[in-house]
């Protein structure tokens, strides 16, 4: 019992002689980022492309995004097809992470949806609109700031008639005290 005690008070008077400022800076620490979004698809035949991208702004530092939510303003009753991820790139390696629709039209003047689409299920079919999972859409992403863009995250959106519009993006998760992260939507067309 005295061995693990002593033990115990070593560990403590080891920590305590670590600067204040560099211990501080080592601490994780919650995040959330809220943007407003864009254009998803025009009114005309044909999709688009959509992409959040999200950066840290420490070289060599991690951070962990653990929620990516959406919210799209009232989602068309004619002329929707389609609303899905289409890839994930982590720190420049590129992952195929094929959903099915993750929206779809709610009864309702002015309702909106939303998703977060953390964790969604990924379709082994080519039907956009089949649920069909195979594996899932990361549940959690840690990257390393070591560049730009350190987690993309591309969309497949399709609304022949009328415009579908993301209106906000909130991003959230874990990062270190003193790094900034930033969250950027390139609207489709």
């Amino acid at each position: 019992m005295n061995k693990i005690r002593k033990i115990h008070l070593i560990g403590i008077l080891t920590i305590g002689f670590i600067a204040p400022q560099a211990w501080a800076q080592q601490l994780y620490v919650p995040f959330k980022v809220g943007i407003a979004g864009g254009i998803c698809n025009t009114a005309a035949i044909g999709s688009a492309n959509p992409e959040i991208q999200i950066d840290g702004n420490a070289p060599g530092g991690t951070f962990l995004v653990n929620s990516i939510l959406l919210k799209t303003d009232s989602v068309p009753i004619n002329g929707f097809f389609s609303l899905n991820v289409n890839t994930v790139t982590i720190d420049g390696t590129r992952f195929d992470t094929r959903t099915a629709t993750l929206v779809g039209h709610v009864e309702g003047t002015g309702v909106d949806h939303s998703v977060d689409i953390m964790g969604t299920p990924v379709r082994v079919t080519g039907s956009q609109d089949q649920y069909n999972p195979g594996g899932n859409f990361p549940h959690q992403i840690v990257a390393n700031s070591a560049g730009a863009s350190d987690i993309v995250v591309q969309f497949f959106c399709r609304s022949d008639l009328e415009d579908l519009n993301i209106t906000t993006i909130l991003v959230s998760g874990w990062k270190r005290a003193p790094e900034t992260i930033t969250v950027t939507y390139l609207p489709g067309s």
